[in-house]
């Protein structure tokens, strides 16, 4: 699913503000032709129904597909718009939310620090104030 969420950060609109239903789309269609390939329960649902809801989870699937997220964003809050928006497709429970968030801004920070050339200490400061 990370595959599906970079496509749809690569396909959506540049202000992000289909992003989520351009993930459910990736989603869907990048995921359906795999059904053997250990989706839980719920997720497998959702990934072959015609009209997908957010089920409520807060399991590992929300951390595991959004690093995409934090690697685009341009700063915390967007990161944090960014995986919300990725993530509340399917996890919407507080806790999922969280923790697809925490993953975010870690791969957010490791972009940061892997580009930074040098000027590491700018953008340690500016990920450590939000």
């Amino acid at each position: 699913m990370s595959l599906a969420v970079c496509d749809a950060l690569m396909h959506c609109k540049p202000d992000y503000s289909d992003l989520s239903n351009i993930t459910i789309e990736s989603m869907q269609r990048i995921g359906r032709p795999y059904p053997h390939c250990g989706y839980g329960g719920s997720f497998y649902r959702w990934m072959y129904s015609d009209n997908p809801q957010p089920y409520n989870s807060y399991g590992n699937g929300a951390a595991m597909r959004v690093g995409g997220c934090g690697y685009v964003a341009n700063s915390v809050a967007e990161a944090a718009a960014l995986s919300r928006a990725v993530t509340e497709t399917t996890h919407n429970h507080p806790e999922g939310i969280k923790g697809g968030g925490s993953y975010c801004h870690c791969s957010l920070s490791g972009s940061y620090w892997k580009q930074s050339d040098g000027n590491s200490g700018l953008y340690r400061e500016e990920l450590l104030s939000d």
